[in-house]
């Protein structure tokens, strides 16, 4: 695990790239356009990247996991991951006007169609990425995704002040594709060859099932949730919400190197060993919510604010969507690590029940609460409603996977739920105490807000701030 250290290092130098990417081009994009355009092009996003997760998933994360491997499973790989790819992009480019039909936005055709590029260039980069994750090798991963997000983001900026209206989200896309694609090939000591090879095949979709089912779910339920909102209420809420999402993941991506790169393959090591892995799995959990927390708790306390800032009039509905989603991540992102430790047990299947739980209460959640004429301020709030359940059920199903004790599971937020519960306390008083609007109101909240998180913090966790600090320790441990 000699990697360990250089790989935090380089994945959260990619996470800040994502989370600018994500956050300020979004914004930048979104205040340029409005919020109509805005939520066109996020349509044609949402789904295409749903049917995106059907491609190289089925073979990524069953190649991480692999004791063993050869360059034949990975030709084998690469080329079911490129079939995949190529049969996504005919099916949306024949299905485009069926979706811009029932949406009743006729630009959503070709908008898709460009989209949909990107299910192409995903079948080329997909299995040479998770050839680099199962290596740990992070430093060429993490290069060549930030330089297709810094492309991608500056495509989309440049493309929103030149007029091109919601074209801009979809072509910014397909460059960040494109370039993470040839980035990705260049950085191969073996270019992949396409070998197909139904033996290999079948032995890695039997596991890779179970990874797509539970990333299909996983993307499924805000796309369906935004797609059912364009339907219902139109494409400004789309819009609205939209960028209360795109603003939440790109916060949620500072763990994505944890999540879906780090934390599925070294847990995978120690999964024999059931008390190095309980261990593990509560300081990786401790950490996690160490740092996610105050930023969620703080987004909810401070979204009206920033969103006002930010984007100015017009786009006060996302100030309400970005409140609910920022609950729903605190609750999600408090039990991230257990859904790579039940996967390295060899339970992916059971994860896929939390997953599943989404789509029926913000799907279904979203059809009823429309259709007898709710606000969508309501049906904003299936988003809280949905976090609970996945921490709930997602408890249950680490502790039959992995006999782990619930009182085990839970103690690390303990102490850190008191140090967010004093952070929100403050800024309550705040917003009570005094009128201070704009983007001085905005800034001394935060100030405020992670001065007392801080002290808090260092009162009741300092070790585990100075495991983050000094992670050697940890590091040796493994």
């Amino acid at each position: 695990m000699k990697n360990l250290r250089g790989s935090i290092a380089w994945g959260s130098a990619e996470a800040f790239v994502a989370l600018f990417t994500a956050i300020v081009v979004s914004l930048a994009a979104g205040r340029i356009i409005g919020p109509a355009a805005f939520g066109l092009g996020s349509l044609a996003f949402l789904i295409v990247s749903l049917a995106e997760t059907i491609i190289a998933m089925p073979f990524s994360e069953a190649l991480v996991r692999r004791r063993y491997w050869s360059v034949r499973i990975i030709d084998a790989a690469f080329a079911g991951a490129m079939i995949a790819g190529t049969a996504v992009f005919l099916l949306l480019f024949l299905l485009a006007p069926l979706f811009a039909d029932w949406l009743d936005e006729p630009d959503l055709t070709w908008l898709i169609r460009v989209q949909a590029l990107t299910c192409l260039l995903l079948g080329i980069r997909g299995i040479p990425e998770a050839v680099f994750a199962r290596k740990l090798r992070f430093r060429i991963l993490s290069r060549c995704n930030m330089t297709a997000k810094l492309v991608g983001g500056s495509l989309t900026i440049g493309l929103a002040l030149a007029g091109f209206g919601a074209w801009c989200v979809v072509l910014g896309n397909v460059g960040f594709a494109f370039v993470a694609a040839v980035t990705m090939l260049a950085s191969q000591s073996r270019m992949p060859r396409f070998r197909p090879h139904w033996g290999y095949t079948k032995e890695l979709t039997s596991f890779g099932v179970f990874s797509v089912t539970d990333a299909f779910l996983g993307a499924a339920t805000p796309r369906v949730f935004n797609v059912l909102l364009g339907y219902y209420y139109g494409v400004v809420p789309v819009g609205q919400t939209s960028i209360a999402f795109r603003i939440n993941d790109g916060v949620g991506a500072l763990l994505a190197m944890v999540t879906q790169r780090l934390a599925l393959p070294i847990l995978s090591r120690v999964a024999h060993d059931r008390d190095r892995l309980a261990a593990m799995i509560s300081q990786g959990s401790r950490m996690a919510f160490l740092v996610t927390g105050p930023v969620f708790v703080g987004m909810a306390f401070v979204s009206a604010d920033l969103i006002a800032v930010l984007l100015g009039p017009g786009w006060e509905g996302a100030a309400i969507a970005l409140v609910a989603v920022n609950i729903w991540s605190l609750l999600n992102f408090s039990c991230v690590v257990w859904g790579a430790a039940v996967k390295a047990l060899g339970y992916p299947g059971r994860w896929v029940m939390v997953q599943a739980l989404g789509l029926p209460i913000t799907g279904i959640g979203t059809i009823l609460l429309a259709s007898v004429g709710l606000d969508i301020h309501w049906t904003l709030m299936l988003w809280p409603l949905f976090g609970l359940a996945y921490f709930t059920v997602g408890a249950l199903v680490l502790h039959r996977s992995g006999g782990i004790a619930y009182v085990d599971q839970f103690r690390p937020f303990m102490r850190i739920g008191l140090a967010l519960l004093g952070m929100g306390a403050m800024l309550s008083f705040i917003d009570l105490e005094f009128e201070i609007d704009g983007i001085m109101g905005l800034a001394t909240k935060i100030v405020t807000g992670a001065a007392v998180y801080v002290t808090l913090i260092l009162l009741l966790e300092r070790r585990t701030v100075m495991q983050i600090v000094r992670p050697n320790a940890a590091q040796k441990a493994i």
